[in-house]
């Protein structure tokens, strides 16, 4: 499901633009998350809408088999049908993805390359509230995610959980304590996926979503973490 919406976006975008898909000239996964569009297409949860932007558009997706583009509805497939989103129903936009990880669960998006270190390109304002570290200082590389907050313990096991899945082009899924600066712990969750060079296939970046899941029971965090094993 998630590469046939993948396609049918990328097929509605171009029709708008009045060009062939292969003329596309990015890639949709470095604006969005595919997962996070599968989500909420797959929803059957009331009418979800999920809004987000790529070069000079705006698009809409939506539970309900439809795709905005800059306003202009296509049914998944591309046909253009005659439809109005409803006022009521609620849209979940990139640029407050960060308030609604804060709103319901603690957490925030992030983009970095693929090495140990984990080099941050790019984190939401979130991530304060779980690693006690504003994003500024983070996107001048005052610290190093990989060695300063991950727990020594799980550095070598977060590397293994991600590198299978980017091997094979996957969404990543892991678990793992952070340090704070101040010495407390947060267990967190993450799930992820690889940006891949168009020329040679190797991972250019990752993008993901880190959730705090300290509040769960010990018994819970045990039984994610074992499931990697």
């Amino acid at each position: 499901m998630q590469q046939e919406i993948s396609v049918d976006v990328i097929t509605a975008i171009a029709d708008h633009k009045g060009i062939d898909p292969v003329e596309i000239d990015f890639k949709l996964n470095d604006y969005i998350n595919p997962d996070i569009i599968d989500q909420v297409v797959t929803s059957d949860t009331g009418s979800t809408t999920l809004t987000f932007e790529v070069p000079g558009h705006e698009v809409t997706v939506t539970n309900e088999g439809a795709i905005l583009v800059d306003g202009h509805v296509y049914h998944h497939g591309k046909d253009p049908f005659n439809t109005q989103i409803n006022p009521a129903t609620p849209t979940i936009r990139t640029a407050n993805i960060d308030e609604i990880l804060t709103d319901d669960i603690p957490g925030y998006a992030y983009k970095c390359k693929n090495q140990p270190e984990w080099p941050i390109e790019y984190i939401s304002p979130g991530c304060k509230e779980i690693t006690g570290i504003d994003r500024e200082t983070f996107l001048h590389g005052a610290v190093s995610f990989g060695v300063d907050l991950i727990h020594p313990d799980d550095q070598q096991d977060v590397w293994n959980d991600i590198q299978p899945a980017l091997t094979h082009n996957e969404p990543y899924t892991t678990t793992y304590r952070l340090t704070r600066p101040d010495g407390g712990t947060r267990h967190v969750f993450e799930t992820g996926r690889g940006i891949y060079d168009d020329e040679t296939d190797e991972v250019e970046s990752l993008i993901g979503i880190t959730v705090d899941i300290t509040d769960l029971t010990p018994r819970d965090i045990l039984r994610q973490r074992s499931a990697r094993a």
